[in-house]
């Protein structure tokens, strides 16, 4: 049975650019159609001949550029079907954060920075917006922290689950993949956690607290909730930082 593919898209009324930073350009006008919908998620490119003919370059220039697209997440280079227009998923957006992030040596109080200022506005939008299937989720994170409470990876996957289903609770996608990219920095101070006695029965405190108040639609209490567990896992890092002595400081150095 022979696929029936989208339409090709050839009339974007693409112009032609100048001999500086010519694969810049091409990137940016894509973009820019993209952005303002004259190419949809599915829609194929015009083949490599058509594009040099209305950007006015070569071959090499087009190839250049729908390969940044493609490490971008905007398109997808299929051999023998043609190009098509996806968009980055939240796991390609935190990934690129993420190696950013190691890349630079970002410290870990910037992560921690960032934690504080985006994690209690969610959990405050939580309380306004969980719908029923949320709170369900979120009560089973609880419960597999609490089965796995001395075993790292199992708790860990459960508090990134639990902190993820607060995002997605806000109804803003925005918030759910920076979530992701902050899950995935924190993983290893997560970690560090387990270094430290006690550490994760507290913050199990928290999550039963956040919980409670996300629940009861109490918004600004959940804000505080989760400042105060934001707060006591920063504690517990810095005694786990102490007890390792001149420990990593950047993200790019955690293990």
């Amino acid at each position: 049975m022979l696929e029936i593919l989208p339409p090709v898209k050839s009339d974007l009324n693409i112009r032609k650019v100048s001999r500086e930073a010519l694969s810049e350009q091409v990137i940016e006008q894509l973009q820019q159609l993209v952005i303002d919908r004259h190419l949809k998620i599915g829609d194929q490119l015009p083949g490599e001949r058509e594009l040099c003919e209305q950007f006015g370059v070569s071959r090499t220039v087009i190839r250049e550029a729908t390969r940044i697209l493609a490490q971008r997440g905007i398109l997808t280079i299929e051999p023998g079907r043609g190009t098509f227009v996806t968009l980055p998923n939240q796991q390609n957006i935190a990934l690129s954060i993420e190696l950013f992030a190691r890349a630079n040596n970002m410290s870990i109080s910037s992560v921690v920075e960032v934690r504080k200022a985006l994690e209690p506005q969610i959990a405050a939008l939580a309380a306004m917006r969980a719908r029923p299937e949320h709170l369900e989720r979120l009560q089973e994170c609880i419960d597999e922290m609490e089965a796995h409470i001395q075993e790292p990876q199992g708790y860990i996957a459960a508090d990134q689950e639990y902190h993820s289903t607060l995002a997605e609770a806000t109804g803003n996608s925005l918030f759910t993949a920076l979530t992701g990219v902050i899950v995935n920095l924190a993983q290893a101070t997560r970690m560090r956690m387990f270094e430290v006695e006690g550490a994760p029965d507290r913050g199990q405190v928290y999550h039963r607290l956040i919980f409670n108040y996300v629940s009861e639609g109490n918004a600004e209490a959940a804000r505080k909730a989760m400042i105060d567990h934001l707060d006591q896992i920063d504690r517990d890092v810095a005694e786990a930082q102490a007890r390792r002595g001149d420990g990593p400081k950047t993200v790019g150095g955690l293990i």
